[in-house]
């Protein structure tokens, strides 16, 4: 079974290399260090699956749920890993929601990465356990409003806006990329920045700074 390992940070490259060494099954087909990269890669050999970094540089198919959701419609055949640094409920479970078939965090990949393969070749899903209690513990908790924090889930559309406008575009600057309203991106941008429990502009540049987005 062919394996494509994508992701910008050169340590977890290695431990997941170095983890995936037990399985004789598998073989590493090949890297990319950028979402670009990753693109071209696929385009001239098609893995069984894929292990990708959610968030990586340079693409014009863009990285996180755009890059996600560009490999689902492009490559269907390829099963999807995907790996992230992110512990936020909501964007783990916007993740999860695009259909992918593994979600590990960085901080435990290399541990459950065998685990995770095992159930992906055959045939099933796999969300590691700091991520799943993450998620639990989401459900079981209401959010400042009162409301059950399942509900509190980003949409692809609001995660996408999110991550554009805090690397730095504007928000019509996102309107003319997305082609959607200044009207559509602001109110995306609301809405999610109300899921991520930010309140203005400075919030949501600082969660951006602490959980990886930037």
């Amino acid at each position: 079974m062919n394996i494509v390992l994508a992701d910008d940070h050169p340590i977890v490259m290695i431990g997941i290399r170095n983890a995936l060494q037990s399985v004789k099954e598998l073989r590493i087909s090949g890297e990319a260090d950028s979402a670009s990269g990753l693109i071209r890669l696929l385009e001239s050999k098609t893995p069984d699956i894929l292990i990708t970094d959610f968030y990586m540089p340079g693409s014009r198919q863009g990285d996180g749920i755009g890059l996600v959701t560009y490999v689902q419609r492009h490559f269907p055949a390829v099963r999807l890993i995907v790996l992230t640094m992110l512990t936020n409920a909501a964007v783990l479970r916007t993740i999860v929601d695009v259909g992918v078939q593994g979600l590990l965090l960085k901080s435990t990949a290399a541990l459950e990465i065998i685990p995770a393969l095992h159930a992906v070749m055959n045939g099933g899903t796999y969300i590691d356990r700091e991520a799943a209690d993450i998620l639990c513990r989401a459900d079981k908790l209401p959010d400042k409003d009162g409301n059950p924090l399942q509900r509190q889930r980003l949409t692809t559309r609001e995660l996408e806006v999110v991550r554009l406008f805090v690397t730095g575009n504007s928000v019509s600057d996102i309107a003319r990329l997305l082609n959607r309203s200044v009207k559509t991106v602001s109110t995306q941008k609301r809405q999610g920045s109300r899921k991520l429990g930010v309140s203005n502009d400075r919030e949501l540049y600082e969660y951006a700074r602490l959980n990886g987005l930037l």
